[in-house]
């Protein structure tokens, strides 16, 4: 299976992802993995790629990894951090999301098999699983850009430094 971006306009991304079956998952994963270490990004859905499957790869703490049929538990705190998607390449935006939030997913066993773990995260790593749990559900970061800046390295550099919110 070849991995090939769709474009920001297509109706894919604004549609929420069904979760199916494993096996089909973790091979979309496991390829999804392989397109981010090909182009050094910090999550992709598999809606970005036209696959309507609950699937994404992401890059926690510099280590990167597929996650399966996430969903967020908990969400607490708030910050507001630039952000970019692959399927808006010339767009950064400011986005709010929670400093620290708590999701599960799926996991292989070794033995062909899955079970589900619980995984908390903060700072920057919540801001990639929410982005990415978004765009599985369809919603489009775009949209939730509050002020779009164009790209350039100043715009760039202030990607993965959120602030922190107070109420």
């Amino acid at each position: 299976m070849n991995l090939k971006l769709i474009g920001g306009k297509n109706q894919k991304l604004k549609t929420k992802c069904k979760f199916t079956e494993y096996k089909r998952a973790l091979r979309i994963g496991r390829r999804m993995v392989l397109f981010m270490k090909r182009h050094n990004c910090w999550a992709v859905a598999a809606n970005q790629f036209g696959i309507m499957e609950r699937v994404a790869a992401v890059k926690i703490d510099g280590k990167i990894m597929h996650i399966i049929d996430p969903k967020i538990t908990m969400r607490e705190g708030k910050q507001r951090s630039a952000e970019r998607s692959l399927s808006w390449p010339t767009v950064i935006g400011n986005v709010n999301r929670p400093h620290k939030l708590t999701f599960e997913h799926l996991v292989d066993d070794g033995d062909g098999g899955q079970y589900g773990v619980q995984s908390t995260v903060e700072g920057f790593n919540a801001t990639i699983i929410e982005h990415v749990v978004d765009q599985l559900d369809g919603i489009r970061v775009i949209d939730k850009m509050d002020k779009k800046m164009p790209i350039n390295s100043e715009n760039n550099a202030k990607i993965g430094k959120p602030e922190k919110v107070t109420p």
